[in-house]
């Protein structure tokens, strides 16, 4: 009886993987297709920013100097400008190009930062607790020391993205892209994996204790010390993953197959 329930989970949990997967298949074509529209009517020449643009920019500036600041920064070209420790909080900022600015300890807790640009902007030790970061790209960020607690990063893009010591407490990572991104000794409890890619990255010493890591890429992964009590690893790609010293508990669910013991894991009570 015991194993027919255990036959019936793996079933369901097959068919909702690969339910995302066929989502995700579809929204890139729709993406692609998008691009292939958007490339063919554009000129190739590069256009000077317009008036308005400028105007946007002096606006948003002015309003996050005065404190006022609410919905002005909406795309703004904000690329590059010294904003540590300004005061965003709940702003809505979704598609504005932040990327090379430094908002190191800003606080933009509950912000909207949907689709925005922090291509390598520097938000170490950044406020950006239960923020809208979905689609965000974060590609070379530097997140050290950031709180991310229940902060919504859906389909962003973290790749080598520096997460050291970062908290992520109850944050959702879902389908994210966290290839060769830092994460060590960073606190991902509660939080959402599921189908993220995390490919060589590095985990060694985080603790992901009752986190969802289930059909996630770990393939050479840094696990090292890693705290996975409670894990939910089901499905997911261990395949040359560093998993000595780890920890796990009898609640950890482990990918069929995997010899935990084999790679150094370390049973705990």
């Amino acid at each position: 009886m015991v194993r027919l329930v255990l036959d019936i989970s793996s079933y369901l949990k097959s068919i909702f993987f690969w339910r995302i997967k066929l989502f995700n298949t579809l929204k890139l074509l729709l993406m692609c297709c998008a691009a292939i529209s958007v490339s063919v009517s554009i000129s190739t020449s590069v256009a000077e920013p317009t008036k308005e643009a400028q105007l946007a920019r002096k606006t948003c500036l002015a309003k996050i100097k005065s404190k006022t600041l609410k919905d002005e920064c909406k795309g703004v070209d904000l690329s590059g400008l010294d904003l540590s420790r300004a005061n965003l909080s709940r702003a809505k900022l979704s598609r504005a190009n932040l990327s090379r600015a430094n908002l190191s300890r800003a606080n933009l807790s509950f912000t909207n930062l949907y689709k925005v640009n922090l291509c390598s902007t520097n938000l170490s030790y950044t406020n950006l607790s239960r923020a809208n970061l979905l689609g965000a790209d974060l590609t070379g960020a530097n997140l050290l020391g950031a709180d991310l607690l229940g902060a919504d990063l859906t389909d962003a893009n973290l790749t080598d993205a520096n997460l050291t010591d970062a908290n992520l407490t109850d944050a959702s990572l879902l389908d994210t892209n966290l290839t060769d991104a830092n994460l060590t000794d960073a606190d991902l409890r509660l939080a959402d994996l599921r189908l993220a890619d995390l490919r060589r990255a590095n985990l060694s010493y985080t603790n992901l204790s009752r986190a969802n890591l289930s059909y996630t890429n770990l393939s050479r992964a840094n696990l090292i010390d890693a705290n996975l009590v409670h894990v939910d690893l089901f499905g997911a790609n261990l395949t040359g993953a560093k998993l000595r010293g780890s920890k796990y508990n009898t609640e950890t669910i482990w990918p069929k197959d995997f010899d935990s013991k084999t790679v150094g894991a370390v049973l705990v009570e």
